[in-house]
């Protein structure tokens, strides 16, 4: 038998730092909407399928302590050809608060804020 209790509380704890923004957290809605949290950065939504699954990818790297996701593999699985177009007049508000590149064509979530 499953204690609900036990399970709330221990989601509300999982959660609890992504919802302060202290974690990385993303949070898919459907298809074409998502919410990513990082550090540092107010929550935003991601609206648009191939960016709902750029941040997906991203996220699931982050979740499993890759260093990076190649430029080519984010192409490939979310469908776009260039990054900063994908994201149009976003791109300044996205590049280097939400994602940024930790090595020559690799990205990432960020974790941290980033001074620019």
């Amino acid at each position: 038998m499953i204690d609900a209790d036990a399970v709330r509380s221990s989601y509300e704890a999982a959660i609890d730092p992504a919802a302060r923004g202290a974690a990385v957290h993303f949070r898919r809605q459907d298809d074409g909407a998502a919410q990513i949290t990082v550090p540092g950065q107010d929550p935003w939504i991601v609206t648009g399928a191939k960016k709902v699954k750029l941040f997906e990818r991203l996220y699931m790297a982050h979740r499993d302590r890759e260093g990076g996701v190649k430029l080519a593999v984010l192409k490939t699985y979310a469908g776009f050809s260039q990054l900063p177009q994908l994201f149009g007049d976003e791109w300044d508000e996205v590049n280097n608060r939400y994602l940024y590149s930790p090595r020559h064509g690799h990205w990432a979530l960020c974790e941290e804020p980033i001074s620019v």
